[in-house]
């Protein structure tokens, strides 16, 4: 193999494992940061924070999973909306959606071209976290009116949190205000789940293909 294709391919790899690691490393340190960013307050940690926020903090080193809410959140919303949102992001936490989102986002970091991936798994599990405060609370309309009432409060939250950024919440809410499905909890599961792991499963062979090149031949 020529000296400057075995080159390009190392400098390839590298730059891959550079994106893993660093996926990695903002992950963990966005975990970190939210872990002690609140005060308890009645089973809730609570930060002192204006913008209306509320984001299920996964389990790190030892330290239990929890639900993270900011002041302005709790001043906009009623003791009904506060509840929505509680259910909405311990349903994050039960059904392990940041492992699903992880997935989806180290298979974007071993392919760039895997990068619309990310956010249609972000869609399909908050739709999922939609479905469980729905049932918990027997109101879509609740839900729906929650969900747009703390995304028209602040600027876009991008991904973590409850997910609001213009388009997505459009959706979230259409689907809320149609009938119910049985079928709609697995479905969404399995829809995010499927699409993380064939994503990670195609940047996995690319990976595979690229490494080939560099390997020496026989």
């Amino acid at each position: 193999m020529p000296d400057w294709l075995a080159l390009t391919a190392a400098l390839a790899l590298a730059w891959l494992v550079g994106r893993l690691v660093r996926e990695a490393w903002r992950r963990d340190r966005a975990a970190a940061v939210l872990h002690d960013a609140g005060r308890p307050v009645g089973g809730l940690l609570v930060a002192d924070w204006g913008v209306p926020r509320a984001v299920a903090v996964p389990a790190r080193r030892g330290r239990a999973g929890h639900v993270l809410v900011t002041t302005g959140l709790l001043r906009l919303l009623d003791d009904r909306e506060r509840a929505v949102v509680l259910a909405h992001e311990r349903a994050h936490l039960r059904r392990r959606h940041h492992r699903t989102a992880a997935v989806a986002a180290v298979s974007r970091a071993v392919n760039p071209l895997l990068r619309p991936v990310p956010a249609a798994v972000d869609v399909l599990v908050e739709r999922s976290a939609d479905e469980d405060a729905a049932r918990e609370s027997g109101d879509r309309i609740l839900v729906a009116r929650t969900i747009g009432k703390v995304a028209l409060a602040g600027p876009s939250a991008g991904r973590g949190g409850l997910g609001f950024d213009g388009s997505a919440t459009v959706r979230r809410v259409a689907a809320l205000l149609t009938p119910p499905s049985g079928r709609a909890l697995p479905l969404l599961a399995l829809a995010a789940a499927g699409l993380s792991l064939a994503a990670t499963g195609a940047a996995v062979i690319g990976f595979v293909e690229l490494a080939g090149v560099w390997l020496p031949t026989r």
